[in-house]
């Protein structure tokens, strides 16, 4: 998705401000370059993205508790309606009800929605009943998610993903600014690539 105003450049420019920033705070954690980022490594990122100096508009945001497709089945998706991203990511253990900055597992996913960001997170993992059929569940439950013929993409987390051995965390935004959604999602993949080398395992492209 094209955002007026945003091309590749100025959001590593974006990034390259903002990472000048967080150089200078003494409590943000370096990260290994050879590791995928972890969902706490991001908390400052986004903090400083919402409160970038000198913005026209006021903005907020507002961190969800994580959510797990098995264990959280029949509860709605926090903050599921408005603006926003969304992250997918491994379970931690023995505990995956963390709070999203103290979450240390790799992030998988980052994504965006404007308007029905529970929408987006169910949209990728596929029908839940086989094909012709309106009663035969998917077993597994999610076989035909998003990643099922990704060849770049490990079996294991493919497995995890059809089962729904898998947890979300929500960042809803507050702003008059409606493209605020998908500059944040294009910051955090750019912040990712430039931290690491490689974008999120599931993300296809920037």
């Amino acid at each position: 998705m094209n955002i007026p105003g945003f091309t590749t450049q100025t959001l590593f420019e974006l990034h390259d401000k903002i990472w000048e920033c967080l150089r200078k705070d003494d409590d943000n954690p370096s990260i290994d370059a050879e590791d995928f980022m972890k969902v706490k490594e991001l908390k400052p990122h986004i903090d400083h993205f919402i409160n970038f100096p000198g913005g026209r508009q006021p903005v907020s945001a507002e961190f969800s508790r994580p959510w797990h497709f098995n264990f959280c089945k029949g509860e709605q998706i926090p903050l599921s309606v408005g603006n926003g991203v969304y992250l997918y990511t491994k379970p931690a253990t023995p505990d995956w009800n963390l709070p999203f900055e103290e979450n240390a597992e790799d992030v998988w996913y980052i994504g965006k929605s404007e308007g029905d960001i529970g929408g987006r997170v169910w949209h990728h993992t596929g029908r839940t009943f086989e094909p012709g059929s309106q009663d035969e569940i998917c077993n597994p439950r999610f076989k035909y998610h998003s990643w099922k013929d990704a060849a770049y993409v490990p079996d294991s987390i493919k497995n995890q993903i059809a089962t729904g051995d898998l947890v979300v965390y929500v960042i809803q935004i507050k702003s008059e600014l409606k493209m605020l959604a998908p500059a944040l999602e294009k910051y955090l993949l750019v912040v990712h690539l430039r931290l690491t080398g490689e974008l999120p395992i599931l993300n296809m492209q920037l």
